[in-house]
């Protein structure tokens, strides 16, 4: 949240967004070490959890809470530790699929509201709708899900003539099979 208000604070003031906003998002980079004797065996992405929730607790599983960039991470497993050294691993692949969650979450949504997506096609603004908000992984099940929703940082959110997704949708639920396919399943009112 706070790196949409300085975005948006840098552009109405006519500031350049790159000290903001990162030239490729595809790209994950590892956090520094906490402390400069600290030695790094893997990349990791996550640093400390934010905390841990019970959003999806399975068998007793606490869930564990990250956030890189404006994506949060969800993470089941136990002890933290771990869990978090086991999802370091997952995340260049699963970071570089967001991509492919965004896509089949469009296909949902086109298929929940074609008024909507006419007119962005239309304006050629579709492409940068949709963003994920969240990526849930089940260590212990190897289950994947992304949350996409609404994306704040599209340069559309200034124009008035045009719909935003946040306004007529929900989120969209989008599972990755063990087989790499993704499905999309709609919180969205048709």
């Amino acid at each position: 949240m706070l790196q949409f208000l300085w975005v948006r604070l840098r552009e109405a003031l006519g500031l350049p967004l790159s000290r903001f906003v990162p030239a490729d998002d595809s790209v994950l980079q590892p956090k520094p070490p906490r402390r400069r004797s600290q030695q790094l065996i893997a990349p990791d992405y996550l640093g400390g959890p934010l905390g841990s929730c019970n959003k999806k607790q399975l068998a007793g599983a606490t869930t564990w809470e990250y956030q890189i960039r404006s994506t949060l991470i969800h993470v089941v497993g136990d002890p933290e530790p771990e869990a978090r050294t086991a999802a370091n691993k997952l995340l260049p692949q699963l970071w570089a699929e967001r991509r492919q969650a965004i896509a089949a979450a469009e296909l949902e949504a086109r298929r929940a509201y074609p008024d909507f997506w006419s007119q962005h096609d239309a304006a050629g603004t579709s492409a940068e709708q949709l963003a994920v908000w969240l990526i849930w992984i089940d260590l212990a099940g190897g289950a994947v899900e992304y949350e996409v929703g609404d994306n704040f940082d599209a340069s559309t959110r200034q124009r008035r003539d045009l719909p935003h997704f946040e306004d007529i949708g929900g989120t969209i639920t989008v599972s990755r099979s063990a087989d790499g396919r993704f499905e999309a399943e709609s919180a969205l009112e048709v």
